[in-house]
């Protein structure tokens, strides 16, 4: 059997393929090279990368976004809710009960009265009196009373005192269970001592529940009572007070 032997090279030739191979040089030389052919791809991933990785931070941003709104939406019903069910319950506790643990309980209002007449008739009493009332106004009433007002126009409201001058009717039945609460009041004069601006209180003003757009219905009047000079006038409208 012939075996083939490669020609041996000279050692000179040898030593300079190892040189060769083993240079620090040529080395760099060709990592260089590599990263060349390659670097366009790996910036496209990169970029790509970045990409899926914006758009993602971006949607789970918005879900936490939609699902805080909804927490938000979802809390403010219910506190709207709960105040609704605690009026309710208040209404049902006497005022007996209430004083013996709060002797000084006066319901929030401070309300003194400036007159009071009194009428009897054979259904009931008729009690009418001229009140003067100051209001604390907070984010609630003024959404109650004033569901319009500007959002521009809440903060010159929030924490004043609103006082308004009032001529209410209270009618009772025989048995003194108060039977309609209707009366006039102003609230121009008291709203315009806090914003002092007549075009901010008719904004304020506009449709709101103070002011609807019929007039409600006055309590029976005397017999010997002249009739009313102006019967187109508007009244406070207090129905919802007492639902």
């Amino acid at each position: 059997m012939n075996t083939y032997m490669a020609p041996s090279l000279p050692k000179e030739s040898q030593e300079l393929i190892d040189d060769i191979a083993s240079s620090v040089a040529l080395a760099a030389l060709l990592d260089r090279a590599k990263r060349h052919s390659t670097g366009p791809n790996a910036t496209d991933r990169r970029r790509e990368q970045c990409r899926v990785s914006q758009k993602s931070f971006r949607e789970r941003k918005k879900k936490e976004r939609e699902g805080i709104e909804t927490t938000v939406q979802s809390l403010e019903e219910e506190v709207q809710r709960l105040e609704v069910q605690k009026a309710q319950l208040v209404r049902c506790v006497p005022l007996s009960t209430i004083l013996v643990h709060q002797p000084d309980f006066d319901g929030g209002v401070n309300m003194e009265a400036l007159s009071c007449d009194v009428m009897k008739t054979d259904d009931g009493a008729i009690v009418r009196g001229v009140t003067k009332s100051t209001l604390k106004m907070n984010r609630q009433s003024i959404n109650l009373f004033f569901p319009n007002c500007p959002d521009c126009l809440k903060p010159s409201l929030i924490g004043q005192n609103l006082v308004v001058i009032a001529t209410m009717h209270w009618s009772f039945d025989e048995h003194d269970v108060l039977t309609l609460l209707s009366g006039r009041a102003d609230f121009t004069n008291g709203l315009l001592a806090l914003l002092r601006n007549p075009d901010d209180v008719e904004a304020v003003l506009a449709r709101s529940r103070i002011i609807p757009p019929v007039v409600t219905h006055a309590p029976p009047a005397s017999l010997n009572a002249p009739a009313p000079a102006d019967t187109t006038s508007f009244k406070m409208h207090v129905d919802f007070l007492q639902s």
